[in-house]
């Protein structure tokens, strides 16, 4: 499949006959404004697209089974791929953050899920592309709540600590922040948490395009995702995700 001379806005397909057929193209339908997941009066509706992106890229690419989602605010997950339960994440910030409580205290996000993986979409410098992508992670919920036990001892002083005030919409958080150097197996601060010195907290699965407006990540773009760096580890990804899912 590749473009056709008719320009942006459709892509000609080549049939078994050697001729070319015209399809009309969407690209936004597979874009993500992370903006929107949040502010104006449709946020339902984006996030809703969002989760729906997401599920069918990974299914898409790795050969699984998408299932129901979730309606409205449901803390115990966001959607079903073969049959586990998956919770979303999207964010512009790079690194890892686990929301565990309210501004006042109460029990939120990893402490309310009864997810069995965390999916996040986080910038990232990508040295296949030679550019910061949009990195699709796999998480255990098991192992982030591990990491929420290293650090239980959090107090308002600690670098790991972000509080977000209440506002009309949201009852404001408390979350664990943690910088993209912070996540690596062999030099950051989570190595060791899972029982091992060596060890990646996460799957990274894909790498999809960075939505960039005057100069400014606002957002991802999943019509051409990109597999692993070597073919040795797209091979012992696909073995992974077949023992996850």
């Amino acid at each position: 499949m590749q473009q056709s001379e008719k320009g942006y806005g459709h892509i000609a397909k080549v049939g078994q006959d050697g001729k070319y057929t015209y399809e009309q193209y969407y690209p936004e339908r597979k874009r993500v404004i992370v903006s929107q997941l949040h502010e104006g009066t449709h946020w339902k509706k984006f996030s809703a697209h969002a989760e729906v992106i997401v599920q069918e890229t990974i299914c898409n690419e790795f050969g699984l089974t998408k299932g129901k989602h979730t309606e409205g605010y449901a803390p115990e997950y966001d959607y079903l791929i073969n049959n586990k339960k998956v919770e979303q994440k999207i964010s512009l910030k790079q690194g890892l953050q686990i929301e565990f409580s309210t501004y006042d205290g109460r029990p939120s996000g990893i402490n309310l899920t009864s997810a069995d993986y965390h999916v996040y979409v986080t910038p990232c410098w990508s040295t296949k592309a030679n550019k910061f992508v949009g990195k699709v992670r796999l998480y255990k919920t098991s192992d982030l709540l591990k990491v929420l036990g290293k650090f239980d001892n959090y107090d308002e002083d600690s670098r790991f600590v972000k509080v977000f005030s209440p506002t009309d919409r949201s009852p404001g958080s408390r979350v664990l922040s943690f910088e993209e150097e912070d996540l690596h197996p062999k030099t950051g601060i989570l190595k060791g948490t899972l029982g091992s010195k060596n060890v990646d907290i996460n799957l990274h699965m894909l790498e999809v395009s960075t939505i960039v407006k005057r100069g400014k990540r606002v957002g991802f773009d999943f019509n051409f995702p990109q597999w692993g760096t070597f073919k040795n580890y797209n091979w012992w990804l696909q073995k992974e995700l077949k023992k996850l899912f």
